[in-house]
């Protein structure tokens, strides 16, 4: 709600054809997306994804609570992996930096198979490895 005002602002959220404080929250990003839309607002995504990020740890454990129960090859996955599959497409927040960047700015690198690599790219790569590998239905 407080994101959707802030976007969106007050007086004209006044003049939606349905409240927001009586929309579920699946109906509320639902009309905030075709209102957003509409109206050419690009930073929806980028807010969306923001959000995503900064709560990422949900994400995360729900990947895990999820293929604990339908993947027969759970116990083939670590924290690390469930980290790469909940990051992939999140890679243009700023929340994400925090996880790729080095205090310096330069790019965090990680032990891969013995080979240093960015970790941006593990977690890019290592998520659609995941999806692939899973045998999780995607439906």
């Amino acid at each position: 709600m407080q994101k959707t005002y802030e976007l969106f602002g007050a007086i004209a959220i006044a003049l939606w054809d349905k409240n927001p404080g009586k929309m579920s929250f699946n109906e509320l990003m639902d009309y905030v997306s075709m209102k957003a839309e509409n109206s050419g607002n690009p930073v929806l995504k980028v807010e969306h994804h923001n959000f995503m990020a900064a709560n990422f740890e949900v994400i995360r454990d729900g990947l895990k609570s999820f293929s604990l129960a339908n993947n027969p090859n759970h116990s083939d996955y670590n924290d690390f992996h469930f980290n790469a599959l909940g990051y992939q497409g999140l890679t243009g927040t700023s929340y994400l930096n925090n996880v790729i960047k080095n205090l310096d700015g330069t790019t965090r690198t990680i032990d891969f198979f013995g080979t240093p690599t960015p970790i941006n790219t593990i977690y890019v790569n290592l998520g659609s490895i995941l999806q692939r590998d899973s045998n999780i239905p995607c439906n």
